[in-house]
C-alpha cells in the first residue's frame, strides 16, 4: 500500500469531566502528568495515526489535551457527557463534526482509546492500527473466569455470544471466556467488503489496569514509579 492509498486513521479519546470513583480523574496527576497524557502520547507516537482527537465537554480537559499535542476541534455537548451517555453517540458526534473540518479519504479508520487504560505499548498499538488498515474491525479483550454468569463477547445486535464463535480469530477448541476491554477499538469505513472482527487478547496484567477508583490509581502510580512498564516511547 502506497502512502497515497493509505486510509485516514483517526484516534478519538473520549474524556468527560465528570467521574465518581476518582473526581476529575482524566486530568488528575499520575506520577508527574495528567492521566489523559498517557493515552495521547502513545497515540501520537504511532506513525500510522493521522489525527489524535479528544472528545470532551470540559474546557480544562480540552486545554490540557492540546498542551500534550491532541486536536480538540470543538467541545462535546453536556448531554453527551453523562454517566449513561452512549459511546456510539459520542463517537458519531466527533466523527461527523470532523468531516466538516478536515479532508477524509474515501476509506478511513476510526479508533476509540479510553483514558482509563493508560498502559499501552506503542509497537502493539501500531500493529493493531496496521490490522485495522487491512480491513479488520479490531477489539481488545481480556480473559475472565467463568462463573454462574455466561460471560462472552457482544455482537452487533447487543446480544452475548462466545468469543470463539463466528467472526473471531480464536480457534474453535478454545474454551476460554473473554470480555471486551477498552484499550483499543477500531472501525473501518467504506471498505469494499464487510470488515471481519479481530480480537487482540491482552494478557499482560499491567496493561489490564483499568482506573475506576483510587485503588486502581495508586496501583498505576506504583507501576510507573517503579518503572515496571515500557510504553515504547522514544526518549525525548
Amino acid at each position: 500500500m502506497t502512502e497515497s492509498e493509505k486510509p485516514l486513521v483517526i484516534a478519538i479519546i473520549p474524556a468527560r469531566g465528570g467521574s465518581k470513583g476518582v473526581p476529575r480523574k482524566n486530568v488528575k496527576d499520575l506520577s508527574g502528568k495528567p492521566l489523559i497524557a498517557y493515552t495521547i502520547e502513545v497515540a501520537k507516537a504511532v506513525s500510522l495515526i493521522d489525527y489524535v482527537v479528544v472528545s470532551t465537554e470540559d474546557p480544562e480537559i480540552a486545554e490540557i489535551s492540546k498542551s500534550f499535542g491532541a486536536f480538540v476541534p470543538f467541545l462535546r455537548p453536556k448531554d453527551l457527557a453523562q454517566d449513561d451517555s452512549n459511546l456510539s453517540h459520542v463517537m458519531d458526534h466527533m466523527h461527523y463534526g470532523l468531516k466538516e473540518r478536515i479532508s477524509f479519504t474515501q476509506r478511513y479508520v476510526l479508533i476509540a482509546m479510553f483514558v482509563t487504560s493508560p498502559f499501552r505499548n506503542v509497537d502493539t498499538i501500531h500493529g493493531l492500527v496496521e490490522k485495522s488498515i487491512l480491513g479488520f474491525n479490531v477489539k481488545t479483550a481480556k480473559k475472565i473466569n467463568k462463573t454462574g454468569w455466561y460471560y462472552s463477547m457482544d455482537n452487533h445486535d447487543n446480544r452475548l455470544c462466545p468469543l470463539n464463535g463466528a467472526g473471531s480469530h480464536m480457534n474453535a477448541g478454545d474454551r476460554g471466556f473473554y470480555r471486551s476491554y477498552g484499550s483499543f477499538l477500531s472501525c473501518t469505513w467504506n471498505y469494499p467488503e464487510k470488515s471481519p472482527l479481530y480480537h487482540h487478547i491482552i494478557e499482560n496484567p499491567i496493561e489490564l489496569i483499568d482506573i475506576d477508583n483510587y485503588k486502581d490509581f495508586f496501583l498505576a502510580q506504583e507501576v510507573i514509579h517503579n518503572q515496571m512498564y515500557d510504553f515504547g516511547l522514544s526518549p525525548i
